[in-house]
């Protein structure tokens, strides 16, 4: 007869579920600016791939389009982070018919060109 080892599971408190969603959300923006350093800086180019695309099918376990998102989010975040505290808001006024002029507009990593987000068209 073995011994089988049994692990109880006990639900989190408040409080470690507040810690754990703060560990989860800086892990998250870590891996975005990490991502982002090495798309930009051509990490890719130094391990021998023609492309960041061929980089991220190789050397990533999930979803290449799942890398595409962290990499726009850690875009995002760069451009808003300054927000309240030493830059102007980047968020334009209702309706407005354009792009904000102030507002830095990343590119989508997924291609040349194409923007983060897009606003509503005029009705």
């Amino acid at each position: 007869m073995t011994q089988t080892d049994l692990t109880i599971i006990t639900p989190m408190t408040e409080t470690e579920a507040r810690i754990m969603i703060e560990e989860i959300k800086t892990d998250i923006s870590t891996v975005g600016a990490k991502l982002l350093e090495l798309h930009e800086r051509e990490g890719w180019k130094a391990l021998g791939y023609a492309s960041w695309r061929e980089c991220v099918m190789q050397e990533f376990d999930f979803q290449s389009s799942h890398v595409y998102r962290l990499l726009d989010f850690a875009k995002i975040q760069r451009v808003l982070s300054p927000i309240g505290k030493t830059a102007t808001p980047c968020q334009p006024p209702n309706r407005w018919p354009g792009p904000w002029p102030s507002c830095p507009i990343p590119t989508s990593s997924a291609g040349p060109g194409r923007p983060l987000w897009t606003l509503p068209r005029r009705r």
